[in-house]
């Protein structure tokens, strides 16, 4: 985790996550589903969210095979 995500409050640390712009990682891909067609998994550094994206000719189709899920304590803190 880098120094400035150390040095923010929770409220700042979920600011973009409740914004929709969360810190998407990847953490798996499954590559040749088709021709320049992948699935990939993606997971938010910050509230642990995971989303199952398609990307098709270097398009992102977001949530298109899993829409984002969220552990409950994100949900919480998101909704403030």
């Amino acid at each position: 985790m880098s120094d400035r995500i150390k040095e923010l409050s929770s409220d700042d640390l979920f600011a973009g996550c409740k914004q929709d712009a969360h810190d998407l990682q990847t953490i798996y891909g499954e590559y040749g589903v088709g021709p320049c067609i992948s699935n990939i998994v993606r997971w938010c550094a910050i509230c642990g969210s995971v989303v199952v994206d398609r990307d098709d000719a270097g398009r992102t189709l977001p949530g298109a095979i899993m829409k984002m899920k969220s552990p409950e304590i994100a949900k919480r803190l998101l909704k403030k």
